[in-house]
C-alpha cells in the first residue's frame, strides 16, 4: 500500500481495545513510510523527517518509530494529506 501511495481510512468504531490497539500499531507505521516514500514530511514532537532518497526511508522510519516508543505517549493522527503526516499524541 505504502509503495503505491495508496490512501485508506480506518474505521475503529467496531474494533475491541485490543484490536485498535494492535491494528493502530501497524497502520501508523504504514502512514509513515507511506508520506516518506511520497517524499512528504512526518512531523512527530516537533521533530521532521524528510527522506531524500527513497533508498532512506525504511531506515528513517525506524527512526521515527524508535521515537514514538520511547516518547511513551500516547499518539493520535492529527493530519496525513498533501503536506505530510502529522502525529499527534497525548499526555
Amino acid at each position: 500500500m505504502y509503495r503505491h501511495g495508496w490512501r485508506w481510512e480506518t474505521y475503529y468504531s467496531r474494533a475491541t481495545q485490543e484490536e485498535v490497539v494492535r491494528i493502530f500499531r501497524a497502520e501508523i507505521i504504514v502512514r509513515l513510510m507511506r508520506a516518506l516514500f511520497a517524499g512528504l514530511p512526518v512531523i512527530f514532537m516537533n521533530n521532521t523527517w524528510h527522506a531524500g532518497d527513497k533508498s532512506e526511508v525504511e531506515t528513517m522510519a525506524q527512526e521515527i518509530e524508535t521515537a514514538i516508543v520511547e516518547s511513551d505517549l500516547m499518539i493520535t493522527i492529527e493530519s496525513d494529506d498533501e503536506n505530510g503526516l502529522v502525529v499527534g499524541f497525548k499526555k
